[in-house]
């Protein structure tokens, strides 16, 4: 059954003998929509929130805040409910990661323990970006930056009108990532499950291991698949997965 459950989640799928809850946090540049092709694979009694932030959608005329650090502890703080209903994984993708993982934190500091945070195609929040942006830059460079750097395709790129609506959102969540990436945080009480493609470019498989600062309980996961790796065959292998480690918290 869909519902909404607010400005943050204003689409969710949600059971109301549901064991589990689901939220998903999208990577730079996206929303909740990117998540619509999951619905076939999420398990019955499952939930499924997948997180809609400022500047996109619904939300397009809102301000993303200034640090992905005050983002995770405003979805936390307006929404602390939603967390403690029910047992819960948060999985974030690329820099939808750490914004799960400061979500997570803020979550921590009321008292409330997820019972599994999924990293998925992301490393470390203390890895600085091995990509950088001139935060200065006009759309039109921007534009060509960011398909250099694999994130926009050739006809994208050319379209005026796909421009001008999403590389402004792309351009201030890498701006935020950015900044972000590099810094400490603290260590979490909940387990974390680290999974990304094989292929992935964005990946620093050597520093994988510092994920061990943020969690006493680190399992890490490969799949078929570079960056974006969901596919028919990877993502029942997420849920799988996430479901068996954040159930048996």
């Amino acid at each position: 059954m869909t519902s909404s459950r607010g400005k943050w989640f204003p689409t969710v799928l949600e059971h109301p003998d549901s064991s589990c809850r689901i939220f998903c946090f999208p990577h730079a540049g996206a929303g909740p929509t990117v998540y619509l092709e999951w619905l076939r694979y999420i398990p019955e009694g499952t939930d499924f929130f997948p997180v809609t932030y400022p500047m996109r959608e619904q939300r397009r005329r809102e301000s993303m805040p200034d640090s992905l650090q005050l983002l995770g502890q405003q979805i936390a703080a307006e929404n602390a409910a939603l967390f403690q209903e029910k047992p819960c994984i948060l999985l974030g993708h690329c820099a939808g990661a750490a914004i799960a993982y400061e979500t997570a934190a803020a979550l921590e500091t009321q008292g409330i323990i997820p019972n599994l945070l999924t990293v998925s195609a992301a490393n470390a929040p203390c890895v600085p970006l091995t990509l950088s942006v001139d935060p200065q830059m006009e759309l039109p460079q921007a534009t060509q930056v960011f398909k250099q750097f694999g994130f926009i395709a050739e006809p994208f790129a050319s379209n005026e009108a796909y421009v001008r609506c999403f590389v402004p959102v792309l351009l201030q969540d890498f701006i935020l990532f950015q900044n972000y990436c590099g810094g400490m945080g603290q260590k979490l009480h909940c387990p974390i499950l680290e999974i990304h493609g094989e292929e992935d470019p964005m990946i620093q498989p050597e520093r994988l291991k510092e994920w061990e600062l943020y969690t006493d309980q680190l399992t890490h996961m490969t799949v078929p698949g570079a960056h974006f790796y969901f596919s028919p065959e990877t993502l029942p292998r997420l849920m799988q997965a996430m479901l068996e480690k954040g159930q048996n918290q």
